[in-house]
């Protein structure tokens, strides 16, 4: 009973995600768009260097390799959305709302984009910019859509397939292991508990094993399945789980 119970509560979770997905502004999401750009590389959008390469945020956020994005707390000077006093102070402590705070889907996105080689077109900023325009959900405070990303992964030509409450068991995941070369997955940060709040990250397969990527753990594991439910040392609990792969 208890399970079936939790199985609800997770697909209300994820039908108010889609409820209150939506876009920003196009003069905000273009602004946010022009200043991601000059924080993310140390250039204006048409070129020009506004920073040195030490300075950028790509280089305090990505890996020794530049291959993926690892410390999403260094993006505390790029906007994705837009908050307000009492959401501020609610769920980020009374700070401003930053990329720091709610960029993790979008994250997932280019870390997954950068597993299959397939970063050219697919930077940061522009996918932030993406997501602002469709996808983005309740004005950033929650994050965006899990539906956004299947979509968005779809129209960009990658075979896709999904996961979500009823059929996160070992059985449908194992499956997806097979089946697909990079994967994406959101969960609680402490088992059905959404004041928790929810973090999304993408999962690739390295020699060593697979890997979670900006999740403050590097560690390898035998399995999809296990590096899913080992997150925050097993205390977390799965909502969303998503393969992908080029045609």
């Amino acid at each position: 009973m208890i399970e079936k119970l939790l199985i609800i509560y997770d697909k209300l979770i994820l039908i108010f995600m889609q409820l209150f997905s939506g876009r920003l502004k196009k003069s905000m999401s273009d602004s946010q768009y022009e200043e991601n750009t000059k924080a993310w590389k140390g250039k204006s959008t048409d070129g020009g260097e506004v920073a040195s390469s030490a300075d950028n945020l790509c280089t305090r956020a990505m890996d020794a390799g530049f291959r993926y994005i690892e410390n999403q707390r260094a993006l505390d000077t790029m906007l994705y959305g837009k908050s307000g006093k009492l959401s501020d102070k609610l769920f980020f402590g009374g700070e401003h709302m930053t990329a720091a705070d709610n960029a993790c889907e979008v994250i997932a996105v280019y870390n997954l984009f950068a597993a299959l080689d397939m970063k050219e077109g697919h930077d940061l900023p522009e996918l932030m910019k993406v997501f602002s325009e469709k996808g983005i959900c309740f004005k950033g405070r929650f994050g965006t859509s899990p539906k956004a990303l299947t979509e968005y992964l779809r129209a960009e030509g990658l075979k896709v397939e999904s996961l979500s409450a009823g059929r996160l068991e070992k059985e449908h995941i194992d499956k997806l292991e097979t089946r697909y070369d990079a994967y994406i997955f959101m969960a609680y940060n402490e088992a059905h508990k959404v004041t928790s709040m929810l973090h999304t990250m993408c999962i690739t397969k390295e020699t060593s094993g697979f890997v979670r990527h900006n999740s403050g753990n590097a560690t390898p594991y035998t399995s999809l399945n296990e590096a899913v439910y080992a997150y925050n040392g097993g205390k977390s609990s799965p909502l969303f789980v998503l393969g992908a792969k080029r045609p």
